[in-house]
């Protein structure tokens, strides 16, 4: 059972329902962008969802608040019924506004027109066009910037790294397999750069220890100033990262 249904719940907020044949219990989830998710194991009655999910309806809305005021506090409240005009990348300190041409005819894509604006074409009345075209424009963006920058810190650290790929992930800021391939989340340029920095370092420490062991945090100390600080920060580190990044419609 691996099929992802939408239910409507509420005048609040809508969920989704995902079969799991690994679950062993009824599970809500909440996405960064604060949308709503429900797991539930094979064979479960599905007709008992909406009684659960609103017996966790306090607790939801209490999270969906604290993303949404985390968003507003940062400029990332963003509306995805339009595409934005601007985009900011504070990894890199650059501020990129965006004009938009609707083509629906046209393949979705962004170009350079000038220094700090881009111009865009898309079908401006589709999630999926528009967004997709930022998400393309916003990985290679990160591919000629993030590997680089972590190559030169690989390089400085004496840290071994074979290859470093990006792309636009979900779930993970990062991650260094065993074959000394170290993946960035191209996101990681909506972040501010101190933050960004800790996620290169704390995943170039891997090349050392592949575990999160006291040696490991030991080791990410030493070559991060206030690591433990800015590994809190992480935390709420999604609200810098705007809607439309993880909207599908």
């Amino acid at each position: 059972m691996r099929g992802v249904t939408r239910e409507s719940y509420s005048s609040d907020f809508e969920y989704s329902v995902r079969g799991s044949e690994r679950a062993r219990s009824v599970r809500v989830r909440i996405s960064v962008t604060g949308d709503v998710e429900v797991v539930v194991p094979a064979g479960f009655d599905r007709s008992r969802i909406p009684s659960i999910v609103a017996r966790h309806e306090p607790s939801i809305a209490a999270a969906r608040a604290r993303i949404h005021a985390q968003r507003l506090a940062v400029g990332t409240a963003d509306d995805t019924s339009a595409p934005p005009a601007r985009l900011l990348l504070r990894a890199l300190d650059e501020d990129w506004t965006i004009a938009w041409t609707h083509d629906p005819a046209r393949p979705a894509r962004l170009a350079l027109a000038g220094t700090g604006r881009l111009h865009a074409v898309a079908d401006v009345e589709s999630l999926d066009s528009w967004a997709g075209a930022l998400r393309a424009w916003l990985v290679d963006r990160a591919k000629h910037r993030l590997i680089p920058w972590t190559e030169e810190r690989a390089d400085r650290l004496a840290m071994p790294v074979s290859t470093v790929r990006v792309r636009c992930q979900r779930s993970r800021w990062g991650s260094y397999s065993i074959r000394g391939t170290l993946s960035l989340n191209a996101q990681l340029l909506f972040l501010p750069r101190r933050l960004a920095e800790y996620v290169i370092v704390h995943e170039l420490c891997h090349a050392v220890h592949l575990d999160h062991s006291p040696a490991f945090w030991r080791l990410v100390a030493a070559h991060v100033p206030h690591a433990d600080a800015l590994r809190a920060e992480m935390r709420s580190a999604w609200s810098y990262v705007p809607s439309w990044i993880a909207a599908r419609r």
